[in-house]
C-alpha cells in the first residue's frame, strides 16, 4: 500500500489537500480505488519523522510545506535514501525556496504553489498522485517478481 503523509501548516490547506488525494484515491483513471491511504495530516514534523521510522518497509508519497514547517532539506533527501520507496512533493510559496530545492538537489516529484483555489495546480496534485503510485506499482511488482525468481 502507498501510504501518504502530509505536512503543512496551515490547516485549512491541509484539509482541502486530505480531501483532493482521498478523492483521487477513490476516483481516478483505473476501474478501482488506488491501494492508497493517508496516514498522517498534520503540521507537526516530528510526527511524519516519527512514523517513517517506525514504518521503513513501507511505500511513502510525502506532500512537505517547505516554507513554514520544513526548512531543511537533508531530511527528505535522507528519508528517500533510507526507505523502500519515497516520492515527495513539496509545497511552496516562495521562489526562493524552489531555488533552494533545486540546488540541493533534493528530488521532488514536483514542486507546488500553494492554491488550491486554481484548477491547474488541482490537476497538477492528481496527476503527481497518478505518478507516485504508478511509480509504486511498478516498484512493488518488480520487487515481487524478483522475489519469485530466487524462489
Amino acid at each position: 500500500m502507498l501510504t501518504a503523509l502530509i505536512l503543512e501548516s496551515n490547516s485549512m490547506y491541509r484539509h482541502k489537500l486530505q480531501n483532493i488525494i482521498q478523492n483521487r484515491i477513490r476516483v481516478n483513471d483505473t476501474l478501482d480505488e488506488y491501494d492508497m491511504e493517508i496516514a498522517i495530516s498534520t503540521d507537526n514534523l516530528s510526527d511524519i519523522l516519527n512514523h517513517i521510522a517506525a514504518h521503513k518497509d513501507k511505500a511513502f508519497l510525502i506532500f512537505v510545506d517547505i516554507d513554514t514547517v520544513s526548512h531543511d532539506l537533508n531530511i527528505w533527501k535522507q528519508i528517500k535514501d533510507n526507505v523502500v520507496f519515497a516520492e515527495i512533493i513539496y509545497l511552496s510559496d516562495s521562489y526562493n525556496s524552489i531555488q533552494k530545492i533545486i540546488a540541493a538537489r533534493a528530488e521532488p516529484l514536483d514542486v507546488l504553489c500553494k492554491n488550491l483555489a486554481d484548477d491547474f495546480t488541482i490537476q497538477r496534485v492528481r496527476e503527481n498522485i497518478d505518478i507516485a503510485f504508478a511509480r509504486y506499482k511498478k516498484n512493488v511488482l518488480a520487487n515481487i517478481a524478483n522475489f519469485f525468481r530466487m524462489k
